[in-house]
């Protein structure tokens, strides 16, 4: 028996197979896919919901997390909010997270692209803020961005989350003006003029060698 293998980096597309000869064949397809796993033990629990406003150059993240273990509080905890690729977050909004209860102190770092939120313990009852970015850049086939809550004082003990935008954008959308649009009467006819400049351009190169030649011939004779 011969084993035939081969690697696919696409499923997207159709896939056909075609086998010739006598005999039997067996063929066999094989995935594998990586998944976030979570706890059951998971000491605090998060929701969040992404809003996009004007028409997608701005971002509203609503945030609420609470201490999972009932009758209890956590110690002071830590939030780590990373920021979509091509977003920062809106600084002028820090004044208004204060206003918080909960809340001892936010801070952006990393060129504003991560928000640190301090908190008080946190209890049984969610703790909700929302988290404006706005766009700076364009990013086609955006990846998920990160969000982690930990305890200040036992960091093992925290969740991590992703949110991303519901829709993402492909390449051409993202930068049209990079994706020009061929008139297709254009293309043809401007390859039969490309190839009548090349020509002309040989012929011209040709025309210089040979009376280069010539000249040299006319200078040994002398």
């Amino acid at each position: 028996m011969v084993l035939q293998s081969y690697q696919l980096t696409n499923l997207d597309e159709r896939l056909e197979m075609e086998a010739r000869g006598n005999g039997i064949i067996l063929a066999q397809l094989q995935y594998s896919y990586h998944r976030t796993t979570m706890r059951d033990d998971l000491p605090f629990y998060c929701t969040k919901e992404v809003r996009e406003l004007h028409s997608g150059n701005r971002l509203q993240l609503d945030l609420c997390c609470n201490y999972t273990k009932p009758d209890s509080r956590s110690n002071m905890a830590v939030a780590e909010i990373d920021a979509l690729s091509g977003f920062r977050f809106d600084g002028d909004q820090l004044g208004n997270l204060m206003d918080i209860g909960d809340l001892q102190r936010a801070e952006l770092d990393k060129e504003d692209t991560r928000m640190n939120l301090y908190f008080n313990p946190i209890g049984s009852t969610p703790v909700c803020l929302s988290l404006y970015s706005d766009m700076v850049y364009q990013i086609s086939e955006q990846k998920p961005a990160q969000v982690v809550l930990f305890d200040y004082y036992d960091p093992e003990q925290q969740v991590k989350t992703t949110y991303m935008v519901k829709q993402t954008r492909s390449l051409q959308d993202a930068c049209p003006e990079c994706w020009p649009m061929i008139d297709l009467n254009e293309k043809s006819s401007g390859i039969p003029s490309m190839r009548a400049e090349a020509c002309s351009t040989i012929t011209d190169i040709r025309l210089h060698v040979i009376i280069a030649f010539a000249l040299l011939i006319s200078i040994v004779r002398l």
